[in-house]
């Protein structure tokens, strides 16, 4: 698996790890699974409007 880091100001790395103490788990997971909520998303490159997720 790629590991990838993302610097964020503090307020809104303050806001995601309030976020997943509410929701029970770390800012790392709750990343995790947003991206990967995403990515799933995303059409495939034959889409005509794919440009608009790159």
């Amino acid at each position: 698996m790629t590991k990838v880091t993302i610097e964020l100001p503090d307020e809104v790395a303050e806001v995601i790890n309030q976020a997943a103490e509410e929701l029970g788990t770390t800012s790392d997971e709750l990343l995790v699974q947003v991206v990967a909520d995403a990515v799933h998303d995303m059409p495939g490159t034959s889409e005509d409007e794919d440009w608009r997720y790159r």
